[in-house]
């Protein structure tokens, strides 16, 4: 159902009011219906998996299971989340909290998995799933296989093509299917059996839909994720109100909606009669009367005739009403009756007077608070630092102010408000084009300060993002960003929200390269971000120098990943024209694994030994210099180094740096032979596996040949070695490839198979790397002969070894050679 009409009609308001009408109102009994409202205005939430988890939680606040929902969420989860933990992020997080008040999402569905798991698995828990520490995606297709069997989840239609959906997007797009077909086994499940004693209901509002429609008209946007969701849940009630129809029954619609088309959506066929679309009329004089009525206490209520005026002149109008209120409310301040022509000239004449009758501090509070996105009453003292408290407290109860659904800047000013604001400032107290970009700059800076780019808890991460999102809009209306939001975009990239981020930031990126433009880049590190446009852009018009800085980091992070060392050096060669601290680390960290990368491993371990190392953390620099050792071909040392880097990353719950260290720690403990390289084994595969690295899978599988080949185990080594190649090339993980033909030789070696390592060879003959990329493994294939290469048997092919020699004699040895 949609209702739809011009800015300031009510539509926001009816929609409140009917979610007031209906809402069960979180009673335990379930006697009316259940209600979820988002307002896309309000809410910087506008992402589908978002909108889902909210969705979810409301239910889960009535203690309403959704197995089939869950399951397929947790699967999508593992994919799209590597490495963070589903019930952390889910307690607390703003979209549960706003739909479920005090219920714990992340406990619900958690739960919901660990019950299945006992009643299917005899077990009191689902490993990682049941404990809730990690989502794998190996671990719930497992469970999915063995649940899947049982009479809970047997009529669950497309479950199990869903289980087997390789593709991000299109498993995110069809989960509500599953959430209607759990909401479907309530809605037919008898009462003596637990049901309600009427018909379970769950009412959707979803309200400025302009905000939605306005970035729309193409497969993929959120207009298109939310119409499917709606065309996926038949069973629950979605009222949409915002400024225009909904179009998906457009014959134009074609190509723009995945579920387009007058069969898809006969109520919505274009007529003068459409039975689910309503157009929003003013209202009559009767109801404006009732409103004007409400607005003032009994006592200072306005004469009957100057009540009658303003209905007469507001035409229906709700935006009118407001306006007049608190227009009302200034005069009888300054002693004076509301006239005739106070209320002449529509509501943008009226505005204007009302704005004009405000106090000069409250006139400047609104046009701070009209320039930004979001604020709160700290932001708003900082940018207008004469107002007094009571003056901001009073300002935040205008009707020109709402509420925003944010746990940090949680107000904001309407948008037709924003709209008016310009043109309504006497001439002579409107900001110049510097004072706007002066005062949003300083908002800007603020922001910067305050978000705090430590914050652990899940509402802090989210803070964190809005801070980012609040950055990306106001850098676009031309606000100088400082460089104190470097360890933001990293932080939240980190905190859950790289998705989100470099989704929000791929227009900026292909046609703006801004702030927005340098976010996206960060975030899809590993994805094919015009990066180059985004350093050239950073380096125009004037932008700050640490955007070009960060955008060099960032192109030559992906550089190194695909094997051009060269091309990292020559972007880390430019001098870096700030002073941000976390960009001064992440460079310097690049340039030693770049010259590492490269086989200069002397130069590396000095660098790593310095005891004045500041620019990576402890279990960082063990595991590089583990690396150096493992090259070197000292893998005694190789080997303390990496169980020094896994101690710590497991001492401060690094999760990620952990698997890292741990699958190091194998690869060197069985090429070495340790007589505990099963167990350590075992615990990097868990690991990797839970935190859904591909680049860690891979090297988990090349381990894991050499384990078979110690075995004998011919036809599966090679197997394992072809599947890990060809996870590393999809992933760009060019580098890696070179240092994969080094173990595939050892693995031929084991396997006594040398005709097979010719083509292990030509891989990194044919790898699209640089030759710096590729020195050090070829190095150690002539240390072991590989391709007739004795000319380079003391390694000098680019690489610098502590001792050459001893490098030499230690690989030959683990090969099996001498």
């Amino acid at each position: 159902m949609s209702f739809y009409g011009q800015s300031g009609i009510g539509k926001s308001a009816l929609s409140r009011h009917l979610d007031s009408l209906v809402s069960s109102g979180g009673k335990a009994d379930r006697t009316g219906p259940i209600t979820y409202r988002h307002d896309f205005a309000k809410s910087g939430d506008r992402d589908f998996e978002t909108l889902l988890i909210a969705i979810r939680a409301r239910l889960a606040a009535q203690r309403i299971p959704a197995p089939a929902f869950d399951l397929a969420f947790s699967l999508y989860w593992s994919m799209a989340h590597p490495g963070e933990a589903l019930k952390e992020y889910l307690q607390g997080t703003p979209p549960g909290r706003a739909a479920t008040g005090a219920a714990d999402l992340g406990s619900v569905m958690t739960d919901a998995l660990s019950d299945l798991a006992e009643a299917v698995l005899d077990t009191s828990g689902f490993g990682l799933i049941g404990g809730a520490a990690r989502l794998t995606t190996h671990a719930v297709r497992t469970f999915a296989r063995s649940s899947s069997q049982k009479k809970l989840l047997l009529d669950c239609p497309h479950l199990d093509d869903a289980l087997d959906e390789k593709d991000l997007m299109t498993l995110l797009a069809f989960l509500p299917y599953f959430l209607a077909w759990d909401l479907g086994q309530q809605q037919i499940k008898d009462p003596a059996d637990g049901g309600s004693q009427r018909p379970l209901e769950y009412i959707i509002f979803f309200d400025t839909w302009e905000d939605i429609q306005s970035d729309s008209g193409h497969l993929g946007s959120l207009e298109d994720l939310l119409c499917g969701l709606m065309f996926l849940m038949p069973n629950c009630l979605f009222v949409v109100t915002g400024r225009e129809r909904l179009r998906w029954a457009d014959v134009q619609s074609q190509g723009q909606y995945v579920r387009s088309g007058p069969d898809n959506w006969p109520g919505l066929i274009s007529t003068n009669n459409e039975p689910r679309q309503h157009l929003l009329d003013r209202l009559t004089d009767d109801d404006s009367g009732r409103f004007l009525n409400a607005a003032w206490p009994e006592e200072i209520r306005p004469p009957e005739n100057v009540l009658t005026m303003i209905v007469a002149k507001s035409n229906g109008y709700p935006a009118y009403l407001k306006c007049a209120v608190d227009l009302c409310n200034i005069r009888r301040q300054q002693g004076l009756p509301l006239t005739e022509a106070d209320l002449s000239g529509g509501f943008p004449k009226l505005f204007t007077r009302t704005m004009r009758g405000l106090s000069p501090v409250e006139q400047n509070l609104l046009q701070a608070a009209a320039l930004i996105p979001a604020f709160n009453i700290a932001l708003l003292e900082k940018l207008v630092p004469q107002a007094l408290s009571t003056e901001l407290r009073k300002f935040t109860e205008r009707h020109f102010v709402e509420e925003n659904d944010s746990p940090w800047l949680d107000f904001r000013i309407t948008d037709g408000v924003r709209l008016l604001v310009a043109s309504s400032v006497e001439d002579g107290q409107q900001w110049t084009a510097g004072q706007k970009q002066s005062l949003l700059t300083r908002a800007a800076h603020w922001v910067s300060t305050n978000a705090g780019a430590q914050q652990a808890d899940v509402l802090g991460r989210a803070r964190v993002f809005q801070a980012v999102r609040f950055l990306e809009t106001v850098s676009a209306m031309g606000a100088v960003v400082p460089a104190t939001a470097v360890p933001l975009i990293f932080a939240a990239n980190s905190g859950g929200y790289r998705r989100q981020l470099a989704l929000v930031g791929e227009r900026g990126a292909a046609g703006q390269p801004g702030f927005a433009g340098l976010v996206h880049s960060i975030c899809a590190l590993e994805g094919h971000a015009p990066v180059e446009e985004v350093v050239s852009g950073s380096e125009r018009d004037g932008a700050p120098g640490w955007m070009a800085d960060l955008a060099r980091v960032a192109a030559g992070r992906r550089a190194l990943l695909e094997g051009d060392i060269r091309g990292c050096l020559n972007l880390l060669a430019m001098e870096q024209s700030s002073d941000e601290p976390e960009i001064r680390r992440r460079r310097r960290k690049l340039e030693v694994l770049a010259g590492l990368r490269s086989g200069k491993l002397e130069a590396a371990r000095r660098e790593l030994e310095d005891a004045s190392v500041d620019w990576c953390s402890a279990d960082e620099q063990a595991d590089l210099l583990g690396h150096v050792w493992f090259w070197n071909g000292s893998f005694m040392r190789s080997r303390m180094s990496f169980a020094v880097a896994t101690q710590h990353s497991r001492e401060h719950d690094r999760q990620l740096e952990l698997a890292r260290g741990l699958r190091h720690l194998a690869r060197v403990e069985e090429v070495m032979g340790a007589s505990n390289r099963s167990t350590t084994l075992e615990d990097a595969r868990e690991l990797n596996v839970a935190v859904d690295s591909s680049i860690g899978i891979a090297q988990m599988q090349s381990i894991d040949a050499l384990v078979a080949a110690r075995a004998g185990h011919s036809q599966q080594a090679h197997e394992l070695l072809h599947s890990s190649l060809e996870r590393l090339e999809a992933r760009s993980a060019v580098h890696d490839v070179h240092e994969l033909c080094v173990i595939a030789a050892l693995v031929c070696f084991r396997l006594a198979e040398p005709e097979q390592l010719r083509s292990w060879r030509a891989v990194l003959n044919a790898s699209p790397g640089g030759p710096e990329s590729k020195q050090l493994s070829a190095a150690v294939l002539s240390f072991l002969d590989v391709g007739g290469a004795q000319r380079h048997a003391t390694g000098r092919v680019g690489a610098e070894f502590t001792s050459a020699v001893e490098a030499r004699d230690a690989w030959r040895r683990v090969s099996g050679l001498q």
